[in-house]
């Protein structure tokens, strides 16, 4: 399972229905699969959350308007970002970091996030 010559590493969720392959989450990444050959593309959660990120949480991963959108932590440091990916999975909005506690589609293309911590809600 090697195309973008970095191996998988430990699967973290369940696979996402994507397009006509699927998203696969690891430790440090999405994937997406068209089949079981290698990744199409991929997303490295350091681009997000920074270098230093070893392992993230996965908040909630899916799909709206042909968009990937996703919710991690960084299980370190607590912080974490929403993120939406284009469909080359090109970041194309990223939230300020913070502590992500919740993410989930609110219909029409349109999701809701929220940061629980330190008093704070969206």
């Amino acid at each position: 399972m090697r195309r973008s010559g970095k191996p998988f590493k430990e699967v973290v969720n369940e696979p996402v229905a994507f397009q006509d392959g699927f998203l696969l989450t690891t430790r440090s990444a999405i994937h997406w699969l068209k089949e079981w050959n290698g990744s199409e593309w991929r997303f490295d959660f350091d681009e997000a959350l920074g270098k230093s990120v070893q392992e993230i949480r996965l908040i909630n991963l899916f799909e709206i308007d042909h968009h990937v959108v996703a919710g991690v932590v960084d299980y370190d440091s607590g912080i974490g970002r929403v993120v939406v990916l284009g469909k080359n999975g090109k970041c194309s909005w990223m939230s300020d970091p913070g502590p992500v506690s919740d993410l989930f589609p609110s219909g029409r293309g349109t999701f809701v996030w929220s940061q629980t911590g330190y008093g704070k809600f969206e």
